[in-house]
């Protein structure tokens, strides 16, 4: 795997992303600068860092809580994006990665795993109106996509979306996409087994990657 050792960084990205006190470590120690953000209304937190080259928005992981689970699987269309997540980002948040976007001329990287892998994904497609260099990585994230969501043909952003190949959220992806016609596509990470919601966690990702 050519890209191993900045997929690896991804990954531990988004295992920082899971706490406030790792995502200021990392921060610290990876970054120029940099801040957490928590949005209390939607539950989404994350964080975002600027090193010497990019800017990174990185979004937390699913908590197993009811509301969480409840919006991964509200997985109608809305406009064409899965409504659970499209229904999770507020105006408030919009804003101020929009700030982000307007406040730096590098690179922007959208990161996250699971449902932090979906809402980067939708902005990495509304990215497409305001800026033009961007690049959008998702590890473990479900068919979110229809090619007649709005932004859909207007982005030029280039996905990476990474799936171990027996993550069960996948398979669920896969009814995602059957049902409702999402067009997302997958680079699958070659795992021996069954399908289990275990390969969905960041630590066999990471070794599944390294092993690569």
């Amino acid at each position: 795997m050519k890209n191993k050792d900045e997929l690896i960084r991804y990954i531990d990205m988004c295992q920082a992303s899971l706490a406030e006190s790792t995502s200021n470590d990392y921060i610290q120690n990876h970054g120029i600068h940099g801040e957490t953000f928590d949005f209390t209304d939607t539950g989404i937190e994350g964080f975002w860092m600027e090193d010497v080259e990019n800017v990174y928005i990185v979004f937390r992981s699913t908590e197993l809580t009811t509301k969480e689970i409840l919006e991964n699987f509200d997985f109608l269309p809305k406009n064409g994006f899965h409504r659970g997540v499209a229904n999770k980002v507020s105006d408030e948040l919009f804003f101020y990665i929009l700030n982000l976007k307007l406040k730096t001329s590098k690179p922007l990287f959208f990161i996250g795993h699971s449902l932090g892998g979906a809402i980067a994904r939708y902005f990495g497609y509304k990215t497409s109106v305001t800026k033009s260099s961007y690049k959008v990585y998702t590890f473990g994230t479900y068919s979110t996509t229809r090619k007649d969501f709005s932004f859909y043909k207007m982005s030029d952003a280039k996905h990476y979306n990474y799936m171990v190949s027996n993550d069960k959220v996948g398979l669920i992806g896969k009814v995602f996409a059957f049902f409702c016609g999402y067009k997302d596509k997958y680079i699958y990470l070659k795992k021996k087994g069954c399908y289990s919601m275990e390969n969905h966690n960041l630590v066999v990702y990471r070794e599944v990657i390294e092993n690569g």
